[in-house]
């Protein structure tokens, strides 16, 4: 019986995670971003010149796999970091919408709109805690500083999730690393400094922790990354509260561990075990407690919590329209000073919205919304609000701009190209579903509840995407050999096809 309902979970599990997941792929199969209106010769010279790495780092029809591959592999992760520094020395406007407060609150303090903004938003204190210090400490506020900050946080993230590959399925980190190669080429947001990039290496940090204890057969080391974990999560906490949504992942795994392995049969790792979770509960509230004491403590901006804004109205958002961000409730919550004025309204709009939508007209919206949320390779680039804070300043012509603005010649081809490698991870992610473990299963928890956050919450949009990019990436190594497999397969007849012979 045990077995049986650990069993129909498991199916329950995949099921939706299949069915949300599959409204993302043939929602990125069918974006605007696809349409060729525009698209330049450059990419399909990015394209080839994508196929190449692939060939010369992932095949043996260059180079023989060991060392040289090793190298080449390296190689071009390190050039792409090279990259990144050049297109953020060359090209780092001032940023608009949240990214922007947060830099100017830096300068600006005593600001009265901003004041204003942070009064409402508190959630964005710390990470412009984190900014100031930082600030001290380097001795400058400039936004080229900041998109540096930015890359090192990506990049560290990267890294780290070649750590965790090497943990779970060591065979695999090499195609995640040319996976995560090709991604910092097409990914601009290293750009806007701003929660959604400086989390993703605490997310990475928490699934390397999952990985270590979901695999570590010593207490001790269990104890390590368990706690390696709790503090992950209390820090993804502070910095974006829905970047914890793994950890919750993580403890339903434990759960289903238990269950599996009938722990309460063993009196001393039962034992073992919950002393373990009463030490991690306590960190948990010591850490929190303590981190709330400094942000109530900081002095850089003078805010009035008694103005901030509910967890409902971005509920109330996100059924309204597209699901994303509304200027009207914003201004609304604006001009009402009471929180239990706040509520009361998010609260009467989210009915009245729910009403008129309807069961079915719900289904179809959350169809719709889901598509919104996750299909955009370009991860919503330059779609929000006042992206650019001085669009004047910014001159299209010029170099990576080109492809980067809205006038830019060349900003269809980036488009395209960020929606090739999207969907081409995602694809990846669809051939692996047939493998089944308790990591997979704890990654696809994660985008589970990531889905579902963004359904609930204000999206619309892909940027939100951005904070849980190192499960996608995760999720795509850990299956990479089987449509690596698939891949140099079809590329094998190709090469018998055209020249006549198979390559061995």
């Amino acid at each position: 019986m045990r077995q049986k309902i650990l069993t129909g979970v498991d199916r329950s599990v995949l099921v939706l995670f299949s069915l949300l997941f599959g409204i993302t792929v043939i929602s990125a199969g069918l974006s605007v971003n696809l349409k060729l209106t525009d698209v330049t010769l450059w990419s399909v010279g990015v394209l080839l010149i994508g196929g190449g790495s692939y060939v010369l780092t992932q095949t043996n029809l260059w180079l023989s796999p060991g060392a040289r591959q090793l190298v080449v592999s390296w190689s071009l992760f390190i050039a792409a970091i090279v990259g990144q520094a050049v297109v953020a020395y060359q090209f780092h406007p001032a940023i608009g919408f949240d990214a922007g407060a947060v830099h100017d609150a830096l300068r600006h303090a005593d600001d009265i709109n901003l004041i204003g903004y942070f009064s409402q938003n508190i959630n964005n204190l710390p990470i412009l805690m984190l900014f100031d210090s930082l600030a001290g400490l380097f001795h400058t506020k400039s936004w080229f500083f900041f998109d540096v900050v930015s890359i090192v946080c990506v990049d560290l993230a990267l890294l780290i999730n070649v750590g965790t590959m090497t943990l779970v399925q060591r065979d695999n980190w090499r195609r995640l690393l040319w996976l995560e190669t090709v991604f910092m080429t097409v990914f601009p947001w290293i750009l806007v400094p701003y929660t959604d990039t400086v989390v993703m290496p605490v997310v990475a940090l928490l699934l390397l922790a999952a990985a270590g204890l979901l695999n570590s057969r010593r207490w001790s080391l269990r104890a390590i990354w368990a706690l390696a974990l709790v503090l992950a999560g209390v820090l993804a906490y502070f910095i974006k509260p829905s970047a914890m949504i793994p950890a919750i992942a993580v403890v339903l795994m434990i759960m289903r561990r238990i269950v599996q392995t009938q722990l309460w049969r063993d009196w001393r790792k039962m034992g073992q075990g919950l002393l373990l979770a009463i030490v991690c509960v306590a960190t948990v509230v010591g850490t929190v407690q303590w981190g709330q004491h400094q942000i109530d403590q900081q002095t850089i901006i003078r805010v009035n919590k008694g103005l901030a804004i509910p967890p409902i109205h971005f509920m109330s958002m996100g059924v309204a329209g597209d699901g994303g961000y509304n200027e009207r409730d914003a201004l609304k919550m604006a001009t009402l000073p009471k929180r239990t004025d706040k509520v009361a309204y998010s609260k009467a709009q989210l009915l009245k919205r729910l009403r008129q939508r309807g069961v079915l007209g719900y289904v179809a919206f959350l169809v719709r919304k889901q598509g919104l949320n996750t299909a955009d390779g370009s991860f919503a680039w330059l779609r929000e609000g006042h992206f650019f804070a001085n669009p004047n300043d910014v001159q299209p012509w010029r170099g990576v701009a080109a492809w980067l603005t809205p006038s830019g010649r060349h900003l269809k081809d980036f488009q395209f190209l960020a929606q090739i490698w999207w969907l081409f991870l995602l694809l990846i992610i669809c051939v692996g579903l047939r493998r089944q473990t308790d990591w997979q299963r704890l990654l696809q928890l994660g985008l589970i509840g990531a889905f579902m956050y963004l359904l609930l919450f204000e999206g619309g949009r892909s940027r939100y995407v951005i904070q849980f990019l190192p499960l996608f990436f995760l999720l795509a190594g850990s299956t990479a050999d089987i449509a690596w497999q698939a891949l140099n397969r079809l590329g094998q007849q190709s090469v018998w096809l055209f020249f006549g012979k198979e390559t061995k």
